[in-house]
């Protein structure tokens, strides 16, 4: 019997006869490193929003607070109730997931976008596909600790892609293909922490770059065979981010985001100080506006926060006292980083354009409020220790 099985089995359920709290062990650097990422986003959509809604903007900049205040108090109860309670329930966590994703296919679509993506409660929005997030990292976190060894064998793993895909294709098809993506990144960062074999991961690496090869090839073609998996908003964004054109109005959001953070230099313009227009610049091109107003050092301070935060998270995650709680912290730092990624790639015309909000500085709730959450989860996992042989 391995030691990881022996101290599942010793401990009962969730491990709570092997682990202990020690709130003393409370994560301040990583709290206060997102509170204060979130306070800073509230400035910068109050400069966002002035420049580009007018008399709409206070109602944006207090929303925005509202949404900060409440995630705080989100952030501490997700540090402050055991997480091995809070995974008793993974599998009504999944499936409220699910059923929450399958409820927004019957919404209205949004005028402005096309979109089904979210679902109005008591004159809210919410975004459940941002919710989903966080289900899967708590389900899947119990799910490969409840399996423990078993996730090499193959029906096992073929019962958690499909758990996994499930998810990932009703985001898709809403069609949220960018949440999608971040959805697979943290699921597959969760299974590779929970110790997937390299008899699998070596042949689906060893795929990637012909793969890739192919799929620019195909893109390169008058007809490209991709095209019919794709919205033909989605074909035109990679097209354009393969050939740009500044002539073509779909690219214009992307041309902007670049000027704009372009001309902020090295130390940016100033807050308020912007003149150039980028469309829902306080969601998903926020960057451009600190690029823009704040220049290299405000971007690189922003991305040094999150990046302290990413690390906090894993740090986390290498000391846990049980695969759970490891698993849980990587699935929040692996969100948090590809998240980010995405995010900041979309505005530098890296990646191709797809909405995808900065952690704890775009604007709305779903994303702050899941933010805050998995970055308590991880405070939480951090204040339990494993118990030493005299302890009580």
């Amino acid at each position: 019997m391995s030691d990881r099985h022996a101290k599942k089995t010793q401990g009962g359920s969730f491990g709570e006869g092997l682990v202990k709290r020690d709130y003393r062990s409370f994560d301040f650097l990583l709290a206060l490193a997102a509170v204060a990422l979130a306070v800073f986003g509230v400035i910068i959509i109050g400069s966002a929003t002035r420049a580009t809604l007018g008399g709409d903007a206070p109602a944006f900049h207090t929303m925005q607070k509202f949404w900060v205040a409440s995630g705080v108090i989100i952030l501490l109860a997700a540090a402050f109730v055991d997480y091995h309670f809070i995974s008793r329930f993974y599998i009504i966590i999944y499936a409220l997931g699910i059923a929450l994703l399958v409820l927004v296919l019957f919404m209205s679509a949004n005028d402005a976008t096309g979109t089904a993506r979210w679902i109005r409660f008591a004159g809210f929005n919410f975004q459940p596909s941002e919710f989903s997030k966080l289900a899967m990292i708590l389900f899947l976190s119990y799910y490969i600790e409840k399996f423990d060894e078993q996730l090499n064998r193959p029906l096992v793993l073929l019962l958690t892609l499909a758990l996994i895909f499930l998810p990932v294709a009703l985001i898709a098809v809403q069609p949220s293909m960018s949440e999608a993506i971040v959805v697979s990144a943290l699921s597959f960062g969760i299974m590779f922490a929970g110790k997937l074999s390299y008899k699998y991961i070596i042949p689906v690496v060893a795929l990637v770059v012909p793969l890739v090869s192919l799929v620019y090839y195909d893109l390169t073609r008058p007809t490209p065979f991709i095209g019919r998996f794709l919205q033909d908003y989605q074909l035109s964004r990679v097209m354009l981010w393969i050939e740009p054109d500044a002539a073509d109005p779909k690219y214009f959001q992307t041309m902007q985001s670049i000027r704009a953070i372009g001309s902020g230099l090295f130390d940016g313009k100033g807050l308020g100080n912007r003149d150039t227009v980028v469309p829902f610049v306080h969601n998903d091109f926020i960057f451009a506006v600190i690029g823009e107003e704040l220049g290299f050092v405000g971007a690189m301070a922003v991305i040094g926060c999150i990046l302290l935060i990413v690390l906090k998270c894993l740090l986390i995650a290498y000391r846990a006292a049980d695969v759970n709680g490891r698993l849980i912290a990587t699935g929040a730092a692996v969100m948090l980083a590809f998240q980010s990624f995405v995010h900041i790639g979309v505005a530098t015309g890296a990646l191709p354009n797809t909405g995808t909000p900065l952690p704890f500085i775009s604007y709305g709730g779903s994303s702050m409020w899941v933010c805050m959450a998995a970055v308590g989860l991880c405070i939480n996992v951090g204040m339990t220790k494993s118990k030493g042989f005299f302890d009580e």
